[in-house]
C-alpha cells in the first residue's frame, strides 16, 4: 500500500510539476512574446490627449503608427527611443518636425514658382553714394538715422555764393531789350545797366551786348561809400554783394563799379530808357488839354488831340524823347510840324512851329533842340501843339510828361 501510496504521491508530483512546468514554459515564452510585442505595443498605442496638442498628437501618433511598421529591430529602436522621451518632448519634437516642414515646403514652392515681380528689361546699378547709403541703412541703422538727420538740417543751409559773370551776345536785327533779356531769363533792367544803355533805340542790329549772369544793376563808387552803406541804399545783405563781386578788401575806390545783385531800376528811369518818359519839350502855361473843348474859332465842340504850350515865337522846342525824325512839313491845321518816332509804337508831334532845326530821318537825343515855336497853321496866336501817339492812337500826354 505504502508503494501505491508513494507511487501516487510521486506520480501526483511530476503531474504537477509537469502541468506546472508547462505553466512555467507557457509563462516564460508569453513573458518572452510580450516583452517581443511590447514596443510594437508601445509604439500602436495613441498618446493620451491631454498631452497632445490637438491634431498635432493625433498627427504624430499617426508618423507612430507608420514607425510600427517599418521591419525588423528599426522600428523597434526608433519606437523605444521616442516611447522613452515622455509625452511633452514628443510633442516639442512634432512641432519642431512640422515647422521645419512648413518652412521646407514654402521654399520649394517659391523655388518653382519663380519671382512674381515684375523684372526690369536691364538692371540699372546704383551709383557710388546711392550704394553707400543702402549699406548704411541696413549695416548701421542708428547711423542712417543720424544721417537723415543730418540731411533734413542740410536744406535749411544758405545756397553757395554766386559770382557775378558776363557773356557776349551780338544783337540780331528785329531784336528788342525785352525779347533779348527773356532770352536769357533776366529782366531788361540787368542788360540796360550792364551796357550803359540811355535809350533803346541806341540798340542796333550788330552791337555786343555784355549779358551778366544774374538779375542786378551796376554802381559806380562814389566818394564816401562803403560796402554798408551801399547794401543799405539798395537794401541787399552785405555778403551777397560781397560774393557777388567776389571782394578781397572791404576797401572800395572811387569810381570802381559794382554790380548790385537783385536790384532795379526806378520806374521812371527805365520809361525814359524806353521812350516811354517823355521830358516837357517847352515850359509854358497850358491854353488847352487834352479831350473835347470848343473849337476856338467856331466854337463848335471838337475833339483836341495834344496840349497846347503857351509861349513867345522863336522859343527853342526841345525833343521830349530820343529817336529819329520820321516827318517834316507843313499842314494847314497844323502849320510847320515835326514828328519823332521814339520806337515800341510812340511817337511824338509839335505843331505850329515858325522853323525846324532837323531833317527827316535825322537821329536825335532826348532834350536836344528841333525847331522854334511860332504861331502857323490854324492858330490863335503863339503856342506849341504837342501830341503823344501810341500805336497811332493819340493819348493824353499829361500821363507821360515827367
Amino acid at each position: 500500500m505504502d508503494s501505491i501510496i508513494a507511487g501516487q504521491k510521486i506520480a501526483r508530483r511530476r503531474k504537477t510539476q509537469a502541468k506546472l512546468g508547462g505553466r512555467i514554459a507557457g509563462s516564460a515564452a508569453g513573458t518572452r512574446e510580450k516583452r517581443r510585442d511590447a514596443p510594437r505595443r508601445a509604439a500602436v498605442a495613441p498618446l493620451p490627449r491631454r498631452n497632445s496638442p490637438g491634431h498635432l498628437g493625433r498627427f504624430f501618433g499617426g508618423a507612430l503608427a507608420s514607425l510600427a511598421r517599418l521591419p525588423g529591430r528599426a522600428a523597434e529602436r526608433i519606437a523605444g527611443r521616442l516611447a522613452s522621451l515622455g509625452p511633452a518632448r514628443v510633442s516639442a519634437l512634432a512641432l519642431s518636425v512640422a515647422a521645419l516642414a512648413a518652412v521646407l515646403s514654402i521654399a520649394v514652392a517659391a523655388l518653382l514658382r519663380g519671382p512674381t515681380f515684375p523684372m526690369p528689361d536691364t538692371a540699372l546699378l546704383p551709383e557710388d553714394a546711392t550704394a553707400s547709403e543702402l549699406l548704411l541703412e541696413y549695416g548701421s541703422p542708428e547711423l542712417a538715422g543720424a544721417k537723415g538727420a543730418y540731411a533734413e538740417d542740410s536744406q535749411d543751409l544758405p545756397p553757395p555764393p554766386a559770382t557775378l559773370s558776363y557773356s557776349t551776345y551780338t544783337v540780331r536785327k528785329g531784336d528788342t531789350l525785352g525779347g533779348i533779356a527773356k532770352r536769357f531769363g533776366l529782366s531788361m533792367d540787368s542788360i540796360i545797366s550792364a551796357n550803359g544803355i540811355s535809350s533803346a533805340q541806341a540798340v542796333r542790329s550788330g552791337a555786343a551786348l555784355r549779358i551778366p549772369s544774374m538779375d542786378g544793376l551796376v554802381h559806380r563808387v562814389r566818394s564816401g561809400e562803403s560796402i554798408s552803406s551801399i547794401a543799405k541804399r539798395y537794401k541787399i545783405d552785405q555778403t551777397r554783394l560781397v560774393d557777388a563781386n567776389d571782394l578781397g578788401s572791404s576797401t572800395l575806390a572811387q569810381g570802381q563799379s559794382l554790380f548790385i545783385p537783385g536790384a532795379r531800376l526806378a520806374e521812371a528811369d527805365l520809361k525814359q530808357v524806353l521812350g516811354e518818359k517823355i521830358a516837357w519839350p517847352a515850359r509854358g502855361p497850358l491854353s488847352s488839354y487834352f479831350g473835347y473843348r470848343p473849337d476856338p474859332f467856331t466854337g463848335v465842340r471838337r475833339f483836341h488831340s495834344a496840349i497846347d504850350i503857351v509861349m513867345n515865337t522863336g522859343t527853342p522846342v526841345r525833343a521830349a524823347a530820343a529817336g529819329a525824325v520820321s516827318d517834316v512839313g507843313y499842314n494847314a491845321v497844323f502849320g510847320n510840324y515835326i514828328i519823332l518816332s521814339h520806337g515800341g509804337g510812340l511817337q511824338t508831334m509839335y505843331g505850329h512851329l515858325s522853323s525846324s532845326a532837323v531833317a527827316k530821318g535825322a537821329k536825335v537825343a532826348q532834350g536836344s533842340m528841333i525847331a522854334l515855336s511860332g504861331n502857323t497853321g490854324y492858330s490863335t496866336g503863339p503856342h506849341l501843339h504837342f501830341g503823344i501817339f501810341k500805336g497811332g492812337v493819340a493819348v493824353n500826354p499829361l500821363k507821360y510828361l515827367k
